[in-house]
């Protein structure tokens, strides 16, 4: 196991995994973090706690269609633009998403546009 954030707890990262650098994309620091931001209002869900300025129907929508455009790609044997492992739960959506965010930026804007406008306003990387 590279990472695990508990809810009301540590974060353990595998020291190995934190220096491998395994893929370009890939941070298990990043993913386990965004576990924790996403654990704000409860559990790991994909919904964390959005900013004021943020509409919330906005991010459920941008998310959803996201999510079932790669499950339906992936269910026609497309390679997909993220690590499949996004597609095991919403909760892991949002951290390999947030993952692509940081690591790999160009690919994620090009392949998910909406989702990496929402993330740019989480992480308040672009004034709203």
């Amino acid at each position: 196991m590279a990472g695990e954030a508990w809810g009301r707890g540590p974060v353990i990262l595998s020291w190995a995994d934190v220096l491998s650098g395994k893929k370009p994309g890939h941070n298990v620091v990043i993913h386990e973090m965004a576990h924790k931001l996403d654990m704000l209002n409860g559990d790991a869900n994909g919904f964390p706690p959005l900013h004021r300025r943020m509409d919330r129907r906005v991010w459920s929508r941008v998310f959803s269609s996201a999510w079932d455009r790669l499950q339906e790609e992936q269910r026609n044997g497309a390679e997909l633009p993220i690590d499949p492992y996004a597609l095991e739960s919403p909760a892991e959506f949002f951290a390999v998403a947030s993952e692509q965010f940081f690591e790999a930026p160009a690919n994620l804007r090009e392949h998910l546009p909406d989702v990496y406008r929402q993330l740019e306003q989480f992480y308040r990387q672009h004034p709203f």
